[in-house]
Parts: C-alpha cells; sequence; structure tokens
C-alpha cells in the first residue's frame, strides 16, 4: 500500500476554487454593486469591481494565471501501474 500525500492535491483545488471566486466576483459584481460611489469597506471593493476595467482585466488573467500554476505544480499525481514505462 502505497501512502499519497493529500496536500498537493488541497493545494490544487484551493488554487481552482480562488481562480473560480475571481471569475465569478467579476461576473457577479456588476449586479451587486451599489454604484459607482460606496461608503467603504466591502462594498467599495464590489464597486471597484463593477466598475474599473483593469481590475477586471487583471483578475480574468490572474484567475488563468491560477488555474495554470494549479495544473502545473499541484496536479493530483497519476496512477503508475496504468502507465507502465517503455
Amino acid at each position: 500500500m502505497t501512502h499519497k500525500p493529500r496536500l498537493p492535491g488541497i493545494l490544487f483545488w484551493l488554487d481552482l476554487l480562488a481562480a473560480a471566486a475571481l471569475v465569478a466576483l467579476v461576473l457577479v459584481a456588476p449586479w451587486l454593486a451599489p454604484g459607482p460611489v460606496a461608503a467603504g469597506g466591502a462594498a467599495r471593493a464590489l464597486g471597484l469591481f463593477a466598475h474599473d476595467t483593469a481590475v477586471r482585466r487583471v483578475s480574468l488573467f490572474a484567475a488563468v494565471g491560477l488555474t495554470v500554476s494549479a495544473f502545473v505544480f499541484f496536479r493530483p499525481a497519476s496512477d503508475e501501474s496504468t502507465n507502465p514505462p517503455v
């Protein structure tokens, strides 16, 4: 019985979850934002995601980068028995 480390799998899914959260925030923020001028805190950040094109673009590119890094660095290990050495 071989022992599989769980940390890479957990980091893989956390990375994908963070990327999905960024994309969801960019898609949902225009409907949830109170307006261009907000009092502060979370409402101000939501307004920034809703109205600032640069923040939206950077967030989408960051989501792509998080997804790529999840698959490059934390992808689940494949089963060695299904891929015999040549």
